[in-house]
């Protein structure tokens, strides 16, 4: 079997707030998860 894949793989990282930040404030992330991401991976 040959499987062909078009379109690139990357790492998605979503970060986990208390609440979003203001116009032009800074936040440190309580906590983050990674997951594959990309059409290549979906």
């Amino acid at each position: 079997m040959t499987v062909h894949v078009v379109g690139n793989v990357c790492v998605d990282s979503s970060f986990h707030l208390a609440r979003l930040p203001q116009p032009g404030e800074t936040l440190n992330a309580d906590g983050v998860e990674e997951g594959l991401g990309g059409k290549g991976a979906n």
